[in-house]
């Protein structure tokens, strides 16, 4: 009859996961994904679980215990299902209180904490008074407590990683959150219904012995224990725990492309260890009782492993050998990655964790008529540690200590709970003193000897040997790196933990650049403007080269804002300027709860295949962005194509259309621009040549070669009709169901050039929406048009060549679009950097004649670029030709004065030479 209890208890724990995950994602939707926000909603949801079991613990000690359970369930179930509906109510509550009283920061996050408390408060209560009911309920005699807590505890952590894992591979994916909880919440009826079925049948067998021998060393009395120090113990263990937990999180994202599916596999893992643990101590608890020497040799255990997973793993360079992105098996052998390195780092400690806190419980409920009571306690206190672990880890240790020192910190920790246990708990003298005195030195070594590494994310990159890192910040929710590559253009990125947000590439600033003036140039009357998301600072620096009355940038990371100077040049020092402003905020939130309006809102976001980065793509949020947009108000939305199906594309156009119907999509290599218009969509020629005009803003569109109309328009593909007949029937995001977040990630591996090439060849002509004062300017206009339209064509063919490595074909390509339209800048910057390619590649073949001939062709382009100055004299002098390459070397300084390769080799050639 018991075994039903304890498959019962494992549902719960699935479900309870299942609770955890979409509640945590729906809050995220309201109250944003700040580092603060999900903290908050974290610690209302494990405290309250806390608090249920510590005050309803009792309960189980004076009434039907099975009863109690089953009564719990049900009601878990239908706190649930209540809170999920009520949802939406806080939704629009919160959006009103944020905009009176509660507009501060501080104010508002107390609102989030009344709001959240509210909705789950009632559920986690519940929810944490589960445990001490079953652990009274199946322990007839008081020896049986160490066997009985061990499988409860083992099987409701394995239950919890099945939650997750289900979560993130199946439910969410098909399901959607709220049909996840509506299955969770049958599962809890269900359990709750059966449980007070079977409730007598359990309890008239309570009473009979356990047919399994009493372990060695069992009595029928317990001995008072030293309940204090077992609580303090508790309390640092729970710390420790949840503190590893968000340090190896961090640690791996590092390594690991952080979409869903690897969120689901580290937590799974995370649990399944502890759960292992937990069913070791069953095991082993059917020979013989845990005691203090075991509870404090295992807390040291637990440091050992901690230090010792973190080093394996860095020294054996796990994880940072990549599969090739177009292999057909990406997803899969990502996914076998990120595993092997969960099972290196976390397991080891997570299953000793899961040994020793089934002894803590047990030692700690030393009576059986108030086992409920007492466990009850202990996991209160345990939970209470695990929620300062979570905060003290993310906002005290990460920022202060780094990622290598907060585990080595949080290391320390466990040894000293262990110390505890041996020094202060009742055991043996011989017990004691040879745990401390060879644990102890052993711990104590191991963590004054583990080698540190300086600027450890950057070390954690799989390229990192190919760059030098400028910036470098262990920030409370993520690492923030600008690096910059040592050879070539000396391209700078800026990474999100292991992520690229943005670079220096030029089709990247293209880009960036376009998502600032393109939305503009469809609102001539625009004045305020919205930025989400800063990155290098190119979008938000390009709106502020213009008089407007005001321009906003939400950013949700501020460490990024430290790391703009190193981007100045692509932003102009915006950060400086008078009439901009920045709020850390979650984009969605701020959209939410603004009580301003906007004439143009525009973003670049993470790639949407990543973890949460969806809701910046979902029909909510569009109609969101709609809400404050004010009448002609535009809106510029990045899609990129690459790293996903077309089929993906297609979705996350659709739903922007869903909501704009007046949209137009433009093509930037293999990524794209959605401009979508309030009302109607318009593009004024004789502004747009006005704006260009502008000397700020033509000196930065000069860089991309986007400084004439004609370069602009080259980007148009699809009108509002065109675009509409392309995403027809294909399935809309919401937020309810983040289907993309999970289907992207699969598809990585899926060239995007086959839909890009499709795409080009429909391309529409823009002048059925571009207006003009002048007479007789859109027949010229038109004839202009038809001349470039097949150039602009055979150069996305090339390009797509060019992506492909098929070097010569796009060679030709370029040359073929140049011969139709020689004024195209951008594919002449596109043909000379295949020359340099050509170059590099004969020049490392030691081909120095062929590599001259390159390099020549390219600078032929390009007589004003100093970098193929430079390497023209490299060649030239590996060709015996010293003087050629002196006069090619004076010109690069020429050029560019501060160019300090150029100015060495020019030093050494004049220096005189050595006598004999």
């Amino acid at each position: 009859m018991r075994a039903w209890y304890y498959l019962f208890f494992f549902v719960s724990g699935a479900t309870a996961l299942i609770y955890e995950t979409a509640f945590a994602r729906s809050f995220s939707l309201v109250f944003g994904s700040t580092l603060a926000s999900v903290s908050l909603v974290l610690a209302v949801f494990m405290g309250g679980m806390a608090w249920g079991a510590a005050k309803l613990g009792r309960v189980a000690d004076f009434r039907s215990p099975a009863r109690w359970y089953g009564l719990l369930e049900i009601a878990a179930g239908l706190c649930a299902l209540l809170a999920i509906l009520l949802v939406p109510a806080v939704r629009n509550l919160y959006s009103h209180l944020s905009h009176g009283a509660f507009s501060a920061p501080a104010a508002r996050l107390l609102l989030q904490f009344l709001l959240a408390g509210v909705l789950l408060l009632p559920l986690t209560v519940i929810l944490g008074a589960t445990l001490p009911a079953l652990a009274r309920g199946l322990t007839a005699t008081l020896p049986e407590r160490f066997r009985r807590l061990s499988l409860l505890y083992g099987l409701n952590t394995f239950g919890a990683a099945a939650g997750t894992l289900l979560c993130g591979f199946i439910l969410l994916e098909h399901l959607g959150y709220r049909l996840s909880v509506l299955s969770a919440v049958i599962l809890n009826l269900a359990v709750g219904g059966v449980a007070i079925f079977l409730a007598p049948r359990l309890e008239a067998g309570a009473a009979e012995p356990d047919p399994a021998p009493a372990p060695k060393g069992s009595k029928t009395t317990v001995s008072p224990q030293p309940s204090r120090l077992l609580l303090l113990i508790a309390g640092l263990s729970g710390l420790a725990a949840l503190g590893y937990e968000v340090v190896w999180f961090r640690v791996l994202s590092l390594s690991v492309v952080a979409d869903a599916y690897a969120f689901a596999l580290m937590l799974g893992i995370y649990l399944l260890g502890i759960g292992g643990g937990s069913l070791a101590a069953f095991a082993r608890f059917r020979r013989r009782e845990g005691g203090w020497a075991e509870l404090g040799v295992m807390e040291l255990l637990v440091s050992l492993c901690a230090v010792a997973g973190l080093w394996f793993l860095v020294q054996s360079d796990l994880g940072m050998a990549r599969p090739e992105a177009s292999d057909p098996a990406y997803w899969e052998k990502m996914l076998g990655n990120t595993v092997l390195q969960a099972v290196v780092l976390i397991l080891p400690a997570t299953l000793a964790l899961g040994y020793l806190f089934p002894i803590l419980l047990s030692l700690y409920a030393a009576h059986r008529e108030t086992l409920g009571r007492q466990v009850g306690r202990i996991v209160a206190v345990n939970t209470l540690g695990a929620i300062l672990g979570v905060l003290g880890a993310a906002y005290v240790l990460i920022p202060l200590l780094g990622m290598q020192g907060s585990l080595l910190a949080l290391a320390g920790i466990s040894a000293a709970a262990g110390f505890l246990a041996l020094a202060f708990g009742p055991v043996s003298r011989g017990w004691r003193m040879t745990a401390l005195g060879t644990g102890l030195p052993v711990v104590a070594l191991a963590l004054a000897l583990f080698p540190m590494q300086p600027h450890f994310g950057f070390q954690r990159i799989p390229t990192h040997e190919h760059a030098r890192v400028l910036f470098y910040r262990e920030s409370p929710d993520q690492t923030v790196m600008v690096t910059e590559d040592l050879a070539g253009a000396k391209v700078r990125r800026l990474l999100l933990n292991q992520q690229q947000a943005t670079s220096t590439v030029l089709a990247g600033q293209r880009k960036n650049q376009l998502l600032g003036h393109l939305p503009l140039w469809a609102n001539a009357g625009a004045r305020r403007a919205l930025v989400i998301c800063f990155g290098s600072g190119g979008t938000f620096g390009s709106l502020g080269l213009y008089d407007l009355e005001r321009v906003d940038c939400v950013e949700i990371c501020p460490d990024v804002l430290d790391a703009a100077p190193l981007f100045r040049e692509w932003n102009g020092d915006v950060l400086s300027r008078p009439q901009v402003r920045v709020v850390v905020d979650d984009g969605r939130s701020h959209l939410l709860t603004t009580e301003q309006t906007y004439d143009v809102i525009t973003l670049e976001p993470m790639h949407p295949g990543l973890k949460g980065v969806s809701s910046l793509y979902s029909l909510e949020f569009y109609r969101e962005a709609r809400r404050v947009l004010n009448p002609g108000g535009t809106l510029c939305q990045w899609i990129p194509l690459y790293g996903m199906s077309g089929e993906d594309a297609r979705s996350l156009m659709a739903t922007a259309v869903e909501v704009f119907p007046q949209s137009s999509l433009w093509l930037i290599g293999n990524e794209a621009i959605l401009l979508c218009a309030r009302d109607s969509l318009a593009l004024d020629w004789d502004w747009m040549e006005e704006r260009i005009a502008d000397r700020p803003a033509r000196e930065m569109l000069r860089k991309v070669y986007l400084d004439d109309p004609w370069a602009v328009l080259s980007g148009y593909l699809l009108g509002p009709e065109g675009l509409r007949d392309y995403t027809r029937g294909a399935p809309l995001l919401r937020d309810n169901r983040p289907f993309l977040e999970y289907r992207i990630p699969r598809h990585q591996h899926v060239s995007p050039w086959d839909a890009i090439l499709s795409l080009s060849e429909r391309r529409e002509s823009p002048l059925p929406w571009v207006t003009a004062r002048q007479p007789g300017l859109r027949d010229s206009l038109s004839r202009a048009w038809e001349k470039r339209r097949e150039a602009w064509t055979e150069r996305d063919r090339a390009f797509a060549a060019y992506a492909r490595s098929q070097v010569p074909a796009a060679r030709k390509g370029f040359e073929a679009a140049l011969q139709s339209l020689p004024e195209d800048r951008y594919a002449t910057h596109l043909l000379q950097e295949i020359y340099w390619r050509y170059g590099v590649e004969f020049s490392r073949r030691g081909q120095w004649e062929q590599a001259l001939e390159a390099y020549r062709r390219a600078v032929q382009i390009d007589s004003t670029d100093a970098e193929g100055r430079f390497y023209l004299a490299v060649t030239l002098d590996h060709a015996g030709q010293r003087d050629a390459a002196t006069r090619e070397l004076e010109v690069a300084l020429a050029l560019r004065p501060d160019y300090p390769e150029a100015r060495d080799m020019l030093a050494r050639r004049q220096e005189p030479p050595e006598g004999p």
